[in-house]
């Protein structure tokens, strides 16, 4: 059956409005510590473990997976990743033609990594990739057997996140959504295909942490 599973469908959008509501209130035991960058840790770290429990049997049964079978999980995902960078690559020399107000959630990151830059790669290659792939790719598994659908669907909702913050910039700063599509549903694709978050969650660390590292040396941080 390749229609949509509705009921899954409202699972995964259910995990979805906690990923961004729950830092709402996890805040609160911390401000009192008038230090936002220990704040924003500490949330990020609380949300990460709460989606490690929510999702903690999948996560023990794909550890399990991963040890028998890592070599064709990590070569299936790093193929597809392969592939999505290179798409969009070509797609940010594109966009950077027309010269559009700058994608302020990857202006945030590199104001974060040249101040803070341990927090930033600890964000970036700890936590995110643990936190986004649970809530992007595995919550919303079961939601069809088409491998199409599953990827667009997953790929937009991770590729529109990222690029929410830039919308009061103009309307037109949506077609950044193009610039990380490609990964997500690159993403979409390989843990259609190898059923293991693990090679995902691995892959998307390891893209997070070559991103910041090219960040620091080209752009002459360090």
């Amino acid at each position: 059956m390749n229609q949509l599973n509705i009921k899954e469908l409202i699972k995964g959008i259910l995990i979805l409005g906690l990923y961004f509501f729950l830092p709402v209130f996890l805040i609160i035991p911390f401000l009192f510590l008038k230090n936002n960058l220990l704040e924003l840790l500490l949330v990020n770290l609380l949300l990460t473990i709460i989606f490690t429990i929510i999702y903690g049997n999948d996560l023990v049964n794909d550890f399990h997976g991963l040890k028998k079978n890592w070599k064709q999980i990590l070569k299936t995902t790093l193929k597809y990743w392969i592939i999505s960078l290179i798409i969009s690559i070509l797609i940010s020399n594109i966009i950077e033609l027309f010269h559009l107000s700058p994608n302020i959630n990857q202006e945030e990151n590199i104001k974060l990594l040249k101040t803070h830059p341990i927090a930033e790669y600890l964000f970036a290659c700890l936590l995110a990739p643990i936190t986004e792939e649970l809530v992007f790719r595995r919550s919303f598994i079961n939601t069809t057997n088409n491998k199409h659908i599953y990827a667009i669907i997953t790929g937009f909702l991770f590729a529109f996140v990222h690029v929410i913050s830039s919308l009061d910039q103009g309307a037109i700063t949506i077609v950044y959504v193009l610039t990380y599509l490609p990964l997500g549903m690159a993403f979409g694709y390989a843990y259609f295909k190898t059923k293991n978050i693990f090679g995902t969650m691995i892959t998307h660390s390891l893209h997070n942490f070559i991103s910041l590292t090219l960040t620091l040396l080209i752009g002459g941080i360090l």
